[in-house]
């Protein structure tokens, strides 16, 4: 049976990412770092690079380069719109950050190429600030 991560991962990965950056490996080719971790028996990859503007790229996948996650860090905290994603490559959800803390709308979908809204969720400071929304997969709002 195949383990799936835990999708509140991030953290220890990226404490990993820090940790092991040191002994990360540099391509020749390019700017790119990567470092391979083992969770729980899962390979891991971690790859970054910066850009122009000193703000770090990351991509975590698995062994079988199955994107998990991609974000941003600025002065190594994470910044932007992280995306998630199902083993099948379709987006899972799309969460911003602020500082490495869940700021606005985090909207979860269903596995398939539409995108259909599955919940959606609205963060301030890091908590929860309003009730979350559940959309069946025909797009209806779930009634409480």
């Amino acid at each position: 049976m195949k383990k799936y991560l835990n999708p509140n991962l991030h953290i220890l990965v990226l404490s990993f990412f820090i940790l092991f950056s040191c002994i990360s490996k540099k391509s020749p080719d390019n700017d790119y770092e990567s470092v391979v971790l083992n969770y729980d028996g899962e390979k891991m990859l971690i790859e970054n690079h910066k850009d122009s503007a000193n703000i770090e790229h990351v991509t975590i996948s698995d062994s079988l380069d199955n994107i998990y996650k991609r974000f941003k860090l600025i002065d190594t905290l994470k910044s932007g719109i992280e995306i998630g994603y199902y083993k099948s490559g379709n987006i899972k959800y799309e969460s911003n950050y602020i500082n490495d803390t869940l700021q606005g709308k985090s909207i979860w979908y269903y596995d398939n190429i539409t995108k259909k809204v599955k919940s959606i969720y609205n963060y301030k400071s890091g908590r929860i600030a309003e009730n979350p929304e559940y959309y069946d997969e025909t797009g209806n709002l779930k009634e409480d």
